[in-house]
Order: C-alpha cells, then structure tokens, then sequence
C-alpha cells in the first residue's frame, strides 16, 4: 500500500491530473531501512491549501454566503470527474474541503483516495464518500440543502 505520504503524493498528482482541484505537491521524502531497521520517517510538502476549510467558513458566514453556492457548483463539477475517472477521496470531512475566495473548492489529506477500482468497489466507495460528505452537514439544513445533489446521482 506505500506510506500515507506516497499514497497522497500520487492522489494528489492523480487528481489534479483529471482536473480536480488539490494543492500542488511539491516533494515526498521517505527513509526505510538502514541495515535491516525500519526508520519509517516520511515527508509530503504541498503548496498551501487557498481560502478556508469548507466547514469553518460556514460556521462563520452561513451556508447562504454567496460563494458557499459556488462551492457546491466546484463540488459538483469534482465529483462528476471523480465519477467519470471512477476514483473517490476516502475522507470527505468538511475540514478536508478547502474553499478559495473565488469559490472553488480544492481537497486536501488524500492517503485514503482509491481509483482504478472495479464498478462494485467503487459503488460501495462512492455511497461512503457522498455519507460522509453528507454528514459534515447534518446539524445545519441550510448547508445540507446547498450540498445535498453536490453528487448528482440522488
């Protein structure tokens, strides 16, 4: 499976690749073995995330500020690629989602993104994707309202 650090560095190469918005990586830095013993010592550098966690920033402005609309509009445009290239993020909480100021939604901590998944894997993947995203909203039916066909498929 490789380290979370390797596993994010390709999710994060992978995604951007297919147009889904995730901070640049920069370099991955890993040290294993030195005569038989396992340091286990990895590094991931990114470009910073833009903007706010999505969840902080409706806590602070409500789900209807202006460019929480556009977030679900960038939400929904990732998930349609993530849909069509079949590969899911595997920890959609709100503080993973990152909301610039010009609206667009990028997301971060990919060590659990899956792709090249058979069509029953990535079913099951996918409906826990869209309940865990969904989930970040249940205690505010404003949000929820905004982000509840950011999947598109219900």
């Amino acid at each position: 499976r490789g380290s979370r650090c390797m596993r994010s560095w390709n999710a994060g190469l992978a995604f951007r690749h297919i147009g889904i918005p995730t901070p640049a990586p920069l370099v991955v830095a890993e040290a294993h073995k030195l005569g038989g013993i396992m340091l286990g010592s990895s590094f991931l550098a990114n470009r910073p995330a833009e903007g706010d966690a999505l969840g902080d920033f409706i806590s602070r402005h409500g789900a209807d500020h202006p460019l929480v609309t556009l977030a679900a509009e960038s939400l929904r445009e990732s998930f349609l690629l993530m849909k069509e290239h079949g590969c899911v993020h595997g920890d959609l909480k709100a503080n993973n989602l990152f909301l610039s100021p010009d609206g667009v939604v990028s997301f971060i901590d990919m060590d659990a993104a899956a792709w090249d998944l058979g069509p029953s894997s990535f079913t099951k993947l996918r409906a826990k994707d869209r309940a865990r995203f969904l989930k970040n909203w249940a205690g505010d039916p404003a949000a929820a309202e905004v982000f509840r066909n950011c999947f598109g498929d219900k």
